[in-house]
C-alpha cells in the first residue's frame, strides 16, 4: 500500500500498465491498451482524459480513442501519440494535473473533504 502521494503514483501507473498490484515493478510508460481501448502510456489515459488536461483537442468522438493526426495541441511538445509514450515526465505531470485538479476537485464540489480526518467503517480518510 502506497505510504506518499509519490508512491501512489507509482502504484497506480503500474496497476494501469502492468496490471498487477507490485510496489516493486516499474510502470510501463510506453503501455498502448492492447484490449482495442487504445488507452496511452503508464496512467493509461483515454481521449477524453487527455482533452481535459490540454494535450488532446476533441475529434468530435473523444469516446472513441482513435488519436487521430492533428488534434495533439503541442503542449509539452506532446504532437503525437509516440512523443506521449516517450515521455514519462509528461505523463506523470499530466497524471498530477489530473489528479489535483480534476479528481480534487470532484471531491471538493460534492463536499467529500469535509470526511478528511474520520474513520468510516475502520477506515482513516485523509486528504
Amino acid at each position: 500500500m502506497a505510504q506518499t502521494y509519490d508512491q501512489f503514483f507509482h502504484d497506480l501507473a503500474v496497476r494501469e500498465s502492468v496490471g498487477v498490484f507490485d510496489p516493486n515493478a516499474s510502470p510501463d510508460y510506453q503501455a498502448l491498451g492492447s484490449n482495442g481501448l487504445n488507452y496511452l502510456g503508464a496512467y493509461q489515459f483515454d481521449e477524453w482524459t487527455m482533452i481535459n488536461v490540454g494535450y488532446y483537442k476533441n475529434d468530435g468522438n473523444p469516446g472513441v480513442n482513435t488519436w487521430q493526426a492533428g488534434f495533439f495541441t503541442g503542449k509539452d511538445g506532446i504532437n503525437n501519440v509516440q512523443d506521449y509514450l516517450n515521455n514519462p515526465g509528461v505523463q506523470d505531470n499530466a497524471a498530477h494535473h489530473w489528479m489535483n485538479d480534476f479528481v480534487w476537485g470532484f471531491v471538493k464540489r460534492f463536499g467529500l473533504d469535509q470526511y478528511i480526518g474520520q474513520n468510516i467503517a475502520g477506515i482513516n480518510i485523509t486528504g
